[in-house]
């Protein structure tokens, strides 16, 4: 499913200090690709998570919380990959639109 908006999951992902997002085609998604992210631990991913819920970052809860609760994990050799099927992934790196929206 190609979108020309990004998910508020990627949003916020792109927002962590450390985290890369990215494509990936995980266990029995058959070539079908979604968000990913690398560099990220869960503890962080939560927190942003609560803390953008919390103060209005998040404009649609629902389809986060969605997004959350199939995420699964893939093993990288000694690194995990964390990815969100159903959830697209926006390939536009030189859009700052988004990015602006997390720091109002």
């Amino acid at each position: 499913m190609a979108t020309n908006k990004k998910h508020e999951l990627q949003v916020l992902l792109e927002y962590i200090d450390g985290v890369e997002v990215r494509s990936y085609s995980g266990r029995s998604m058959y070539g079908e690709e979604c968000l990913a992210a690398t560099n990220c631990d869960l503890g962080p991913l939560v927190a942003a998570m609560v803390e953008a819920a919390g103060d209005g970052t998040i404009e649609h809860v629902g389809e986060v919380v969605y997004a959350l609760e199939r995420m699964r994990t893939d093993s990288l050799g000694r690194d995990i990959i964390i990815y969100f099927p159903g959830v697209p992934f926006y390939n536009n790196a030189s859009s700052s639109e988004d990015e602006d929206e997390l720091e109002d």
